[in-house]
Order: C-alpha cells, then structure tokens, then sequence
C-alpha cells in the first residue's frame, strides 16, 4: 500500500486510497479489511501488528532489536569480492501469510574489502536478498536471490566463467613502462561461430595491462595473446593435444572451470612513429571519443630478438602451468607479423597514435551505434577487435587510409568517420 517515515515524535500520519477493485470486493461479500503494518529502525529493530479499519487509526508499534546476519562472496579462487551492490527485496514473518516487500531505497547495500555484507534480518523471520544487475554473470546465474534467516552466516562462492590475464610491458633498453600500447587476447570457444574472437586493452601508466573475458557458456579450446611488436603467445591450445612447452593435458578447459594467467616483464623496443591527426563526419565536422584503429599490412623490417619472458597460468581446480617465450622472430616472415593500434580521439576530435615503422592502415570507428550518441569509454575498458570480426558486407561503409611509415616520421592525417561499422566494449566487474 505504501511506505512512510515517522516524525520526531516516533508519529506516522498518511492518507491512503483503497483499490477500486478491493473496495468493490468488500461491499459484495461484506469481507472486513486486515491491515499488515511493519516498522523498521537502524538501531531498534523491527516491528509488526495486524489491524483493521476501525483500529488503523491508533496503532501502537513496539520494536525489538534484530539479529545480525552477514552474506560473504568470493569467486572459485577464493578471492573476496569487495563493491558488490544488492538489496533486502521482501521479508517473511511467522505473523504473515504472505512475502512483504521492501522499498529498494531502504535496504540497498554492497560488500565489503573482505567481500561481506552485513544484514539486519527480524527474529523469528527471514529476508530475501536480491543482487544488482552489475554483479558478475556467474554470481547472478548461481545466487541471484537468497534466503537468509536470523543469525545465519552465508559464504557463496561462484565461477566468474572467464579468463583473465595480466601482464606488464617494458621498454627493452630503458626497462621503463611502456604506455599505451596495445594487446590483444584472442580466445577460441568450441563450437563458436568465430575462430578466435579478439579482446584489447592498452597498458596503464604502469605499462600493465588487464583482460577479463567476457563469460563463456562452451569450453575453451585455446588462448592466443598478441603483443604490440607482432609476436603472438600460445597460452592454451587444446586442439594441438599439447601446450606449447610439452606439457600435454587430456581434456579442454571445461565449463565449470576459469584460468588466470601472470605475465611479467615482457620486454619489447617502443614505437618510433608519431601520427597526429582528427577524425570528422559526413559533414566534415569534429568526432569526438571516437576510436581510430591501425593495423600494419607489413613492417618495414624483421625485428631483432626479444627479450624471454615466462607467463605462468593457473585455473580454479588448482592446475598450473608454465610456458616460456624465447623472442625469437626468425620463423615469423613480415608479410606475417601482426602489429595492431588504437586510441581515441579527444572532446575536439584530435588524436595520438605511436606506431611501429612499416606500411598501416588506420580506420576510425564510432564507439555505439549510429543511432546513438558517440560516447566516452572507461579507461579500463575491454573491447572487441573490430577489424577482426566479419560482418555483412552490405551493411560496412567503412573509409580507411593507408600510410608508409618509416622511423622517425611525424604524420598528420585527417580521417572520416566509418558510417556503420562500431566496436562492442565492456567494463570488467572487478579487477
């Protein structure tokens, strides 16, 4: 019927229109009207009567203090989930004959850095905890309403059914973070329609980068990470019955289970390339926030070798592994190295891309669809490489611009706005 909040006297007064259909109800079968009225204070507790019309009109509410009760969330490592948000949705009383539900303004709240909330829940009675549309999407498909009673201590734990990997970049002279640069992850999912679906991310101002993949209903047949100099990681790859290092494994990465991957150092020689330039409509107008994308069609020549580096995996079951890259570009032809960049234009429509010497082909691209507003991407965003996803011909207009680019060069550039063609990007839950 309502909700409302008593005066400092411990007063409610409200007024209250019945239901046309309620009224009608109770003049044809002559049914008197009962009345469920539930009280709730931070510190005092909760309270309940049942009243009728001729009563409703001086109720006395006594509260008496609840009991505490907490619902911990960690996913399958272990791991607690702090900022979690969720609500008290209804709660269920031994007087009642029936769910009460609770306003979602009151009862909102979000866990803690050990991944707990805590719940006031009334003696004798329970509370249906319901969790917000942004918690992870194994939590909602495992736990998305619980039960919790007086004085119970719930842990749930959930598969997050993704894979993550992070990793750090650094200048192979310098040993400084390397900024910016792009890397992809491209992951291949059993029976899906796309080999190998592409994810990026750029490094931080600590040149680490951070991929959480969205979550997967089919196991996972192989893991390819791509770095900014053209050297691509096997990480997993099922379908050759061996990791790369020898280590063989008898079964794909099954549903139930989630890998994470640890990346250190990875040391790589930094772009020499500046390219300046903006990005306009069909009208020759400033785009701003849009996403300018290049890829090399070929490098200018075979880098030298690489620093090693060792990546070391891990999934929730407790299986390890540990594959070691040596840097050597000797089997890799040019025409075969795939170098890839992106950035982002700036509120006037500019940007900055450093790129690698060799021949590339840039493209900017709307960050939503045409109908909607070109819009600012979170910094720790993942996307969808979209030059790597196929799509139907008639419906690209996609206008790219090929540039030679030779070390050292300063290139200004102007490019129109592809008509069709945007990038799907999503913000992981929590690093």
């Amino acid at each position: 019927m309502g909700a409302w909040t008593t005066d400092d006297a411990g007063e409610v007064k409200a007024n209250f229109t019945l239901p046309f259909a309620l009224e009608r109800i109770t003049y044809l079968y002559n049914t008197p009207l009962q009345f469920f009225l539930l009280a709730y204070h931070p510190e005092e507790g909760w309270g309940s009567v049942i009243a009728d019309t001729k009563s409703l009109s001086k109720i006395s509410l006594s509260l008496s203090s609840h009991q505490q009760s907490s619902l911990k969330v960690q996913d399958c490592f272990g791991e607690p989930l702090k900022g979690l948000r969720g609500r008290l949705a209804a709660v269920q009383l031994p007087n009642a004959s029936s769910l009460i539900p609770l306003p979602s303004f009151l009862f909102a709240s979000a866990t803690d850095s050990t991944g707990k909330v805590t719940l006031p829940v009334p003696r004798s009675g329970k509370v249906l905890w319901e969790w917000s549309k942004n918690v992870p999407w194994g939590l909602k498909i495992t736990a998305s309403r619980l039960w919790i009673d007086a004085g119970s201590h719930q842990t749930v734990q959930f598969h997050r059914r993704t894979i993550q990997v992070v990793g750090q970049l650094i200048d192979a002279q310098t040993k400084k973070p390397l900024v910016g640069e792009c890397v992809t992850l491209s992951v291949g999912e059993a029976l899906a329609m796309i080999p190998l679906l592409p994810f990026c991310a750029k490094t931080d101002e600590e040149g680490q980068f951070f991929f959480e993949t969205k979550p997967f209903v089919n196991p996972i047949i192989r893991l390819l990470l791509m770095l900014p100099d053209g050297r691509s990681i096997t990480l997993w790859d099922a379908t050759a019955g061996k990791q790369s290092q020898g280590f063989a494994f008898k079964q794909h990465l099954f549903l139930h289970q989630c890998q994470r991957w640890f990346i250190k150092d990875i040391a790589l020689n930094p772009p020499t390339v500046q390219v300046v330039g903006k990005v306009v409509d069909e009208q020759g107008k400033p785009v701003p926030y849009a996403f300018v994308g290049g890829v090399c069609l070929k490098v200018s020549q075979r880098p030298a070798k690489a620093s090693p580096f060792r990546a070391l995996g891990m999934d929730c079951k407790g299986s390890k592994w540990e594959i070691s890259e040596a840097g050597d570009f000797k089997a890799i032809g040019r025409e075969w190295l795939y170098l890839f960049a992106y950035t982002f234009t700036n509120q006037q429509g500019r940007f900055q891309l450093k790129l690698r010497a060799g021949t590339w082909e840039l493209t900017a691209i709307r960050t939503s669809p045409p109908h909607r507003p070109i819009q600012r991407i979170p910094a720790n965003a993942i996307f969808l490489w979209p030059m790597r996803i196929s799509s139907f011909p008639a419906m690209r207009k996609v206008t790219r611009v090929v540039l030679n680019l030779t070390d050292g060069a300063a290139v200004n550039v102007t490019l129109k706005l592809s008509g069709w063609d945007y990038i799907d990007w999503f913000v992981p839950t929590q690093r």
